[in-house]
């Protein structure tokens, strides 16, 4: 606000400030892979490869963005933009989506009472995104004067996130179909669910947004922000909130004051998700069009997208409302207003049909078990 940010996208505090969130994040890091080694000997369950994992690559990520950014590179515009690119692509496929996927594959067998539908799939998805994901980024460059193989490699990699996608999405539905009903009842996995399929739908999306034909009529325009936008809030945010009314009742011992508060949260924030990335990717497009059409006065272009830009702007308004009702209902949650109870909030019906799972194990339906 003072005017000292660098001006990068994703890194724009300024440049003083990386090394001591390096280091605050390091010191995270190290007591988490401490509780880690001290944990009960035992099983390692998929959510806790995705969290560690995290764990792990983000310092990686960060610290070349970083020192490439800010240190060895004295403000070259050109490596900036290229660093910038893969940082801001890196970041989502390699910490942000693996902390929403370890939230899923955790949520999906604790509330249903099921274990997850298959350890292999589990495996291949998670090596899969291991893979592809570092590729990503340089897309953005396409026609820029570097390596050329860079930018036709980020954008294979975008293509191929669909694998990944395609494994994840089919082994949590799977584990989740076969108590359906749970689904429709419970917050948490109403919102979980809700950002599997976003996660399907990303990878969908990404395959047909990143051939060399389309993205000549997508690189300059507002379907990437659609698709970040997608990635960010359908993905990582549902599951996140998925997580928070899981985990919230566990912490304040109460359970959520409202279901109503719950359903305009939910309904709001899918709804303002869909019609951003909706308006934005077919405004892109016809952007783009208008782009690639030599004949026609760059005003005209300018007048298709502001149609759409104006559905975006609606639509962030239905996620400012969700969003504060949301808040709210947090904020009432804190203050402990809400009841003591042996039971979850659930959508439908008043409390759950057996305190334990399949295990004898307490099961997530007791939301007062820590």
């Amino acid at each position: 606000m003072m005017g000292e940010g660098s001006g990068i996208a994703w890194m724009e505090f300024p440049g003083e400030v990386w090394p001591v969130l390096l280091l605050c994040y390091a010191a995270i890091t190290i007591w988490s892979l401490i509780q880690f080694q001290v944990r009960d000997a035992g099983h390692v369950f998929v959510s806790q490869w995705y969290l560690l994992a995290g764990l792990l690559w983000f310092p990686w990520i960060a610290l070349s963005a970083w020192m490439f950014v800010f240190v060895f590179d004295g403000g070259h515009p050109l490596m900036v933009s290229g660093i910038a690119a893969w940082f801001k692509a890196t970041l989502f496929f390699l910490f942000f989506l693996p902390t929403a996927l370890a939230s899923a594959y955790y949520l999906a067998p604790k509330v249903t009472g099921r274990p997850v539908y298959s350890y292999n799939i589990a495996l291949f998805g998670f090596w899969s995104l291991a893979f592809f994901g570092p590729w990503a980024g340089m897309q953005k460059l396409m026609g820029a004067p570097i390596p050329q193989f860079l930018p036709y490699a980020g954008a294979a990699s975008m293509v191929l996130i669909l694998i990944p996608a395609i494994a994840v999405g089919y082994n949590i539905l799977k584990t989740v179909m076969v108590n359906s009903e749970v689904v429709a009842e419970s917050p948490s996995l109403r919102f979980t669910v809700s950002g599997i399929v976003a996660f399907l739908a990303f990878g969908v999306l990404s395959l047909f947004l990143h051939t060399v034909p389309s993205m000549k009529m997508t690189q300059f325009s507002y379907s990437g922000y659609g698709l970040d936008i997608l990635g960010i809030y359908g993905v990582f945010s549902l599951c996140a909130f998925g997580a928070i009314y899981f985990i919230v009742p566990r912490i304040t011992r109460r359970e959520w004051l409202s279901r109503r508060f719950i359903k305009w949260h939910f309904y709001f924030s899918l709804y303002g998700v869909l019609a951003i990335v909706t308006c934005a990717i077919m405004g892109g497009m016809s952007q783009g069009q208008g782009i690639e059409d030599l004949s026609q006065p760059f005003g005209t272009m300018a007048a298709r997208a502001s149609q759409f830009g104006w559905g975006v702007t609606l639509a962030w308004g239905c996620l400012l409302f969700a969003n504060l009702s949301f808040c709210l209902h947090l904020l009432l949650m804190w203050a402990r207003l809400g009841r003591r109870s042996s039971h979850p909030t659930l959508l439908k019906g008043h409390h759950a049909a057996s305190p334990h799972g399949p295990e004898g194990e307490i099961d997530n339906y007791s939301s007062a078990s820590v």
